[in-house]
């Protein structure tokens, strides 16, 4: 049903919003099903300019969001990528207590090591974090997996810096103390804090084990809530939980996890679906013997990743220098800077950051972006703090009599985007067979 003409195609800022840090990292276009309709203003009028062009708009963000980062521990996991035994006592072996600690996510699941996805870092243990999507496999930002199950090899992750090493005095009680980082970006929020300690040595953790005359949970601090104000770092000690050390110079494993909802596992596992955010930090114990220190490594701004072969467009703006923004993708239909966006960090690589007045990008027209009937999607990184009015994100329209083509906007608040075939009534409404229909 839906044709769009050889009309502007614009990335930019349609309508004026003073003094505002203007960010968008990455754009793209692939093959999806089609939106469902609701009810949303309509876009303003499409800035008037020769035919053949596309512009993006973007009145978006005064804030990014600090780099994805994935977390898993790093203590040994026999239910590895590998299928190989790896060993708790001693770490690193030779083979003597096989270890059971749920570290690994995918493999040998359930249960799951813990995985904190950090779509956007919302807290953390101490003042680093790296990022991982499994812990014995694929990258890592370490340059070497949490553990290496091959050679037997656990501990490596280079961030397990929030906790002070434990005090344990066997059958009685004690505390741990920790801290927890909350970075600029995010605000206050609330948090699960967890603890598992294996007391017994047996190279896994749940027990819970007789002491004079009271049980010693190894599972010793169950779902503590902490309440983070804002931006910062904080200072926190665990409630009282009873020791089991009769043997207290012997190494021991430990685990401390900070996430958004409770833990429900004694075995100190996390869901199926992962934590949303946090971290989880594995210690390897040894009674006089001091913990190296741990040099932490910035978490690196991700790079983009190739584009796949059915993407029609895809500009990063990750430019530095120049006024070019170089379209990776398709044909190609690079765009031009116009009133002078400035590049910016950016969640993937850099940005660009626009004024709120009348930066714009604008690329040339090409049949790769005159979809017709076919399906589409399009994908953007984009931040905002004005949930108010219409604010254009992107614009390939024609209008007159009637409107041609599409635009992607936010109508307070609320992502929407707009369909015209160029035939009838210009004014556009949420019903799917109307010749202009905006849908969210």
């Amino acid at each position: 049903m839906w044709q769009s003409r050889r009309n502007p195609i614009r990335l930019g800022l349609a309508v004026l919003i003073g003094g505002l840090v203007i960010l968008l990292v990455a754009f793209l276009l692939r093959p999806q099903a089609p939106a469902v309709a609701a009810s949303v203003a309509p876009p303003p009028a499409a800035r008037s300019s020769a035919e053949g062009q596309f512009r993006i708009f973007m009145p978006i963000g005064v804030n990014v969001y600090p780099p994805i980062a994935p977390d898993l521990g790093d203590a040994p996991d026999s239910s590895n990528n590998y299928g190989v035994t790896m060993t708790a006592y001693p770490a690193g072996g030779p083979l003597g207590v096989p270890a059971r600690f749920p570290t690994v996510y995918k493999t040998g699941s359930p249960p799951y090591g813990p995985i904190h996805w950090n779509s956007k870092l919302i807290y953390h243990l101490g003042p680093a974090i790296t990022r991982e999507k499994e812990a014995d496999s694929g990258t890592d930002a370490d340059g070497v997996n949490n553990i290496q199950p091959p050679v037997d090899l656990p501990d490596q992750d280079k961030a397990d810096d929030g906790a002070a090493a434990p005090l344990l005095p066997h059958c009685q009680t004690t505390t741990l103390t920790y801290s927890v980082t909350v970075p600029p970006t995010a605000g206050a929020s609330q948090a699960y804090v967890n603890v598992w300690l294996d007391f017994d040595r047996s190279g896994g953790w749940g027990a819970a084990l007789p002491c004079a005359g009271v049980v010693a949970q190894e599972w010793a601090v169950q779902n503590q809530v902490i309440s983070l104000p804002g931006p910062g770092s904080f200072t926190f000690t665990t409630p009282p939980f009873t020791s089991y050390n009769p043997n207290p110079n012997q190494c021991l494993w430990w685990r401390i996890g900070i996430s958004e909802r409770m833990a429900t596992a004694a075995d100190g596992s996390g869901p199926a679906n992962g934590y949303e955010y946090g971290e989880t930090e594995d210690y390897y114990f040894c009674p006089g013997h001091q913990e190296p220190t741990r040099t932490p490594t910035p978490t690196p701004t991700p790079a983009c990743v190739a584009p796949p072969v059915e993407m029609a467009a895809w500009w990063p703006l990750d430019e530095t220098s120049g006024v070019t923004a170089f379209d990776i993708a398709g044909f190609p239909t690079n765009g031009a800077h116009f009133n002078g966006p400035v590049p910016a960090p950016g969640m993937v690589a850099g940005g660009l950051s626009f004024d709120g007045v009348n930066d714009y990008v604008e690329a040339a027209d090409h049949t790769s972006l005159n979809f017709g009937k076919g399906n589409f999607s399009m994908d953007a990184w984009i931040r905002t703090s004005d949930a108010n009015g219409v604010k254009i994100i992107l614009d390939k329209r024609v209008e007159g009599a009637s409107v041609q083509g599409y635009s992607w906007f936010l109508g307070n608040g609320t992502l929407g985007f707009q369909l015209a075939n160029g035939i009838g009534s210009p004014i556009c409404s949420t019903n799917p067979s109307d010749s202009c229909t905006n849908y969210t």
